[in-house]
């Protein structure tokens, strides 16, 4: 090689190429520290008290059984291919534990034993 572009700028001293390629990369092997990111500065509008309280409060089971058979009954098969038309249809046979699943997952954050997937 003879020449290299570094900048915009066509240099010919070997030096600066071994610099120039060194820096190069370093900079495409170097770990970055990761960008910071705050959602303050996002602009978006902050919820009052009151609106904030309910996102913490305690889950109840007519809270599930409500967003469950509010649910498109054609969406979002599971794991075992049924979607949730096959839930509300059997909602009175297993609803009672199946909100017991959900209660217990938003106390421990852990799904329960017995549907616990890994």
């Amino acid at each position: 090689m003879e020449k290299i572009l570094i900048q915009g700028k066509v240099e010919t001293n070997l030096s600066l190429f071994k610099k120039a390629i060194v820096k190069h990369f370093k900079g495409l092997y170097t770990r970055r520290a990761p960008a910071s990111f705050s959602i303050t500065n996002l602009g978006l509008p902050r919820l009052k008290e009151v609106r904030s309280q309910e996102l913490i409060k305690e889950v109840t089971m007519e809270e599930i059984k409500e967003a469950v058979l509010s649910c498109n009954p054609t969406k979002a098969p599971g794991l075992d291919g049924f979607n949730l038309k096959c839930l509300k249809h059997v909602w009175s046979v297993v609803g009672e534990e199946f909100s017991k699943c959900i209660l217990e997952f938003f106390e421990t954050g852990k799904l329960p034993a017995a549907i616990n997937t890994t």
